[in-house]
């Protein structure tokens, strides 16, 4: 069985802007590359074939949510060492319960929706400074239909398969 986790991928040309965002990050100051996402669902042992065809007969009950950026943010965490916070709209919380029933994770914790720039161990000063110079960038809102399904245990990390939500 593999590590897997559900991901609202941001729609293009939105996802093109924050593409951009994570290979400046990057390339200042290292770390792995990613494709731009919100976990939505994640950390479960599964088939993936099961997955997908388990949320894709229930795809058309989902609504696709809306997506605000609530603000930027750092954190010695690994997977949100710089991040934007989003907001907790209730079409993402309705999905994120509803896939959570249909997949469940491993360690349940508290959902807190981010879309991460950049992965790493950064000092707090750097990292307060990358977040200094990303002050005057925007980052646009969006509505998130696409639902992919990532392997995550192996690397590197791999989309397995999609589902369009309205």
């Amino acid at each position: 069985m593999a590590r897997l986790n559900w991901w609202l991928m941001p729609p293009e040309p939105d996802a093109s802007g924050y593409r951009q965002a994570i290979a400046d990050l990057r390339a200042g100051h290292g770390g792995p590359d990613f494709a731009p996402h919100i976990t939505i669902g994640g950390g479960f042992e599964g088939e993936a074939a099961r997955a997908l065809e388990e949320v894709g007969k229930r795809a058309g009950t989902f609504l696709a949510p809306p997506i605000g950026i609530a603000g930027l943010s750092d954190s010695d965490a690994v997977h949100r060492c710089i991040y934007l916070d989003i907001r907790m709209a209730p079409e993402l919380l309705s999905l994120h319960d509803a896939l959570c029933r249909l997949c469940p994770p491993r360690s349940p914790s508290t959902y807190r929706p981010h879309l991460s720039l950049l992965y790493g161990r950064l000092p707090p000063d750097e990292r307060g400074a990358i977040r200094d110079s990303l002050a005057s960038r925007t980052f646009p809102g969006f509505t998130a239909s696409r639902l992919a399904l990532w392997q995550t245990g192996d690397s590197p990390w791999r989309e397995v398969g999609a589902v369009t939500i309205a």
